[in-house]
């Protein structure tokens, strides 16, 4: 029990860690309440994009390390945060948007619902699949599920990197 809450923990470090280098990265080149709107922006372009697991590692590790007991389904207080968050900012702080490429490239994914809420979708499949399908169904194929899980997140990646080329390849100005 012992060690597993010391890997719990590394856990837990590891993705603060890379949103606190994020946010001091952000401050170098912009004022305080820029950068950390920023670091929540990509942040969220994280939580939306990326069809995987988040919640367990943002919300379930410090919930378990606190509380003791197993947070079941943390992405249906994460996803709602982010997107709440994504609609706030892009109203009311759209020149934040402006300030890296990713938050740029995230502005894009939200602002055009034809064809990059694409990767919205595939992501929300991808990450509400275990939800969706039911939790003891679940494992009980268990690994056919983590392979059509596994063929949902490399789909939704490769359709991520597709459409961001297509939209770096517009926003450069060159002719493909």
């Amino acid at each position: 029990m012992e060690k597993s809450i010391k890997l719990e923990t590394l856990f837990l470090v590891i993705p603060f860690s890379f949103l606190v280098l994020l946010f001091l990265s952000f401050c170098i080149n912009h004022s305080l309440s820029v950068a950390l709107l920023a670091t929540l922006i990509t942040w969220s372009a994280y939580i939306l994009c990326v069809p995987a697991y988040h919640g367990k590692l943002i919300l379930g590790i410090p919930y378990k390390i606190i509380t003791g007991k197993k947070l079941l389904y943390p992405e249906r207080i994460i996803w709602p945060a982010a997107l709440i968050f994504c609609i706030i900012t892009t109203h009311s702080y759209r020149s934040v948007y402006q300030t890296t490429f990713i938050t740029h490239l995230f502005y894009q994914i939200l602002s055009n619902p034809w064809p990059q809420w694409i990767i919205i979708f595939i992501s929300s499949f991808g990450t509400f699949y275990k939800s969706i399908l039911g939790y003891q169904r679940f494992f009980k194929h268990k690994y056919i599920n983590y392979v059509l899980r596994t063929i949902i997140v490399i789909f939704g990646i490769l359709t991520l990197v597709y459409l961001s080329y297509n939209e770096l390849i517009i926003l450069l100005n060159v002719i493909a």
